[in-house]
């Protein structure tokens, strides 16, 4: 087409050129499953739990949060996983460790806007959701967000990948924070893990 353009070759000439695709006869291409397409397909799935009709019918999932203001919110747990170490505010472990699979997704816990979205100097990037009720959750120790700051995340939104900077800890991990009314609160307290 460059060749018409510049006039060196006619368009006539170029429109006697049969389209490759076109003759192309794909009926007997064999298609075969790889392992990256069950990667894929596995994640794609993964990701319908994400689904908040769906959660609803799962209750396993998704978790009550009572605010001192007695109204009921549901809450998604953050990452599936097993808890390797407790709120201990005496010790300024402000939130829970807990311990997942290579690249398992981090949830968001409710809806709500992206506060902080970041890459610290512990080599670790860092989310922060501010919700509803004076409500703020933390996820730290990731590989990779998926948010900026200023975006709106529904509850149950994938957020990040859980990471391998967990002070400590060698493997995959996830720090969960729970803040209310400007003071950590013990997440355990509020979310069945």
């Amino acid at each position: 087409m460059n060749l018409a353009i510049s006039g060196e070759v006619s368009i006539e000439e170029i429109e006697d050129i049969k389209d490759s695709v076109i003759i192309q006869n794909y009926s007997n291409i064999a298609y075969e499953r790889s392992k990256e397409d069950d990667l894929l397909r596995e994640q794609v799935e993964k990701g319908e739990k994400f689904n908040l009709t769906q959660q609803l019918r799962s209750p396993s999932v998704v978790t009550v949060f009572n605010t001192q203001s007695s109204s009921r919110k549901l809450f998604y747990v953050p990452l599936e996983g097993t808890i390797i170490a407790d709120f201990d505010a005496h010790n300024k472990h402000f939130g829970i460790d807990i311990t997942g699979r290579k690249n398992d997704v981090i949830k968001a816990i409710q809806s709500g806007t992206v506060v902080s979205s970041e890459w610290t100097v512990d080599g670790e990037y860092v989310i922060a959701i501010q919700h509803e009720n004076n409500m703020l959750s933390i996820y730290k120790h990731n590989s990779a967000v998926l948010k900026r700051v200023g975006d709106f995340v529904k509850a149950g939104e994938p957020i990040a990948f859980i990471g391998n900077s967990g002070e400590g800890y060698k493997g995959p991990i996830l720090h969960f924070e729970l803040w209310y009314g400007g003071s950590p609160v013990n997440p355990r307290d509020y979310i069945a893990f």
